[in-house]
């Protein structure tokens, strides 16, 4: 829910669809040329990630990432500081 309004972020997205179709602004032609692909794809990696988030497994998945980063990005800088 939005903190300033109590409104769902996709109540508020679908609200200038809703007022351009009704005041003529977008037809439905305008709506067959979207590429709904791309909007299901946009759509998906937002929920995956909003899941990720909620469950708690994305700060699981950064906290090893990082830990890998870490472990060769060392590795990488003594090896360039010995090589100078």
């Amino acid at each position: 829910m939005g903190s300033s309004h109590g409104m769902n972020s996709y109540t508020v997205a679908l609200i200038p669809v809703a007022v351009f179709s009704l005041t003529g602004i977008i037809n439905k032609e305008d709506l067959k040329k979207i590429s709904w692909d791309v909007l299901w794809l946009v759509s998906g990696g937002i929920a995956l990630g909003l899941a990720l988030d909620q469950t708690g497994l994305l700060a699981c998945w950064f906290t090893v990432f990082r830990l890998i980063v870490i472990r060769h990005m060392s590795f990488w800088l003594v090896r360039h500081c010995f090589a100078c």
